[in-house]
């Protein structure tokens, strides 16, 4: 029998079987919100056109680019499943 998949509000993806996958939290967990606050607030306080201030910019820069990478790696982790749940009902 198919299974057919919809985009969801509460979940990310809902499956006809009932299986669901959820929607990725990867900037709304405290530790992330803090690490994303602080370093935000570093980059602030320096003065502007300051080497410290590209430093502190340059460690903001790699904070979201780690964010990024998660979510990619996210977003092909869901394909991936949604993929093997439509092989393994075809058969």
């Amino acid at each position: 029998m198919p299974v057919s998949c919809d985009l969801g509000i509460t979940e990310l993806v809902h499956f006809s079987d009932r299986y669901q996958i959820d929607h990725p939290k990867f900037l709304t967990n405290k530790k992330t919100k803090r690490t994303r606050k602080i370093r935000q607030r570093r980059v602030s306080r320096k003065v502007k056109g300051s080497k410290n201030r590209k430093k502190s910019a340059n460690k903001l820069g790699r904070f979201y680019n780690k964010i990024t990478d998660k979510r990619q790696a996210g977003q092909w982790y869901v394909a991936n499943k949604i993929v093997s749940i439509a092989i393994l009902n075809e058969s």
